[in-house]
């Protein structure tokens, strides 16, 4: 999605890098997740607190931003 973001906010695909493709901030999150899972770490109460409120705002936001987004669309053009 990182790429398609981009493509979109940028107008055209001329913006696009394969190696900003890879090396973006949710390729590093994963990552990080991935070895804090995968090594049995145990976050702090206060950051498991933070990142589990922003977890439990990964729905919310997106559909608020896609609602804006409608909002702003011409429908009958898009028939």
């Amino acid at each position: 999605m990182w790429t398609v973001g981009i493509i979109y906010l940028h107008g055209g695909r001329k913006h696009f890098q394969l190696k900003k493709a890879v090396l973006n901030p949710a390729v590093f999150g994963t990552l990080a997740g991935l070895l804090l899972f995968l090594g049995g770490f145990q976050l702090p109460g206060l950051l498991n607190q933070g990142i589990s409120y922003l977890g439990s705002m990964a729905t919310p936001v997106p559909m608020v931003i896609i609602g804006i987004q409608l909002a702003h669309t011409n429908l009958r053009g898009a028939i």
